[in-house]
């Protein structure tokens, strides 16, 4: 029988846990391997929603969805985008989205534009911070001073001695300025004002309408969806009116008109072109 000194038994015992750690070890970089590895199995939906419920009945469900629920639903399948497409889904939406707005140009969009195409438009407009010259002008503009104006000039604005109604100001295609009554002190009917647009305001940059030299209005929307301009002492607001001519937009502009030196230029080159032919029919005879 041999002999095993303690020496011996330490080192076999080292060996063995080494042998144990390594096993462990290994044990479990295979079971992070697997973990790794493994996938789910894929559970494939053997049946469209759509072919089990049908149109009816599936545009009766996406009847209960928000419009971005809704506007997801097109995305899906071809049978979803027809139902979630349809205008009896889409109109409903719209008219929650217009309620209590004032202007609201897609209400008269034309016929071809779809529910759908109106709301996604609406919302979209319903956050441009930026006005085009024929908005500008066509809109009627209640205007107040602000705190920071100065006691002076607020105990001369009606809006804060409530002594009648709001200063109005109107916005010209001939870059001018005017305002009602002619008859307020702080109209000033001799002193001129202009107004453009500029896309800086104290170095940053963006939309805005500057009148005169005073400091750039900034653009703004209203709840409401109206039209808000304002700098460190002024306050414009669009006077828009639930129900108003504008509620539904700026009317189509007319058709241009024309005048009566082009219509006469029109026909004498018609004449002179009649009278060149006959004189070349004649010549060839």
């Amino acid at each position: 029988m041999a002999v095993v000194t303690r020496s011996q038994a330490r080192a076999n015992a080292r060996h063995r846990t080494r042998t144990h750690a390594a096993s462990l070890k290994s044990d479990q970089h295979k079971r992070v391997v697997r973990a790794k590895t493994w996938k789910a199995p894929v559970r494939t939906v053997k049946h469209d929603p759509a072919q089990l419920l049908g149109p009816d009945l599936l545009g009766a469900i996406f009847s209960h969805l928000e419009a971005e629920t809704l506007r997801n639903c097109v995305e899906v399948s071809r049978q979803w985008h027809a139902v979630a497409k349809q205008d009896y889904l889409w109109r409903p939406l719209c008219e929650d989205l217009w309620n209590g707005k004032v202007f609201v140009p897609q209400r008269q969009q034309a016929s071809s534009a779809s529910f759908k195409q109106r709301y996604l438009a609406s919302t979209t407009a319903a956050t441009k911070a930026s006005l085009t010259a024929e908005e500008l002008c066509a809109f009627t503009w209640n205007f107040r001073f602000k705190r920071t104006a100065g006691a002076y000039c607020m105990s001369y604005d009606p809006f804060w001695t409530k002594t009648g109604p709001m200063m109005q100001r109107h916005f010209h295609a001939d870059r001018s300025v005017t305002g009602s009554p002619r008859t307020h002190p702080f109209w000033m009917p001799e002193y001129e004002c202009t107004w453009r647009f500029t896309k800086y305001r104290e170095g940053k940059a963006g939309h805005y309408v500057k009148v005169n030299y005073w400091p750039a209005l900034g653009i703004s929307r209203t709840p409401g969806w109206g039209w808000r301009m304002e700098n460190c002492w002024v306050v414009y607001e669009a006077d828009l009116q639930l129900g108003g001519p504008l509620a539904n937009g700026l009317p189509a502009p007319a058709p241009a008109a024309v005048s009566a030196t082009a219509v006469a230029s029109a026909v004498g080159s018609a004449l002179e072109g009649g009278a060149a032919s006959a004189a070349v029919a004649g010549t060839s005879a």
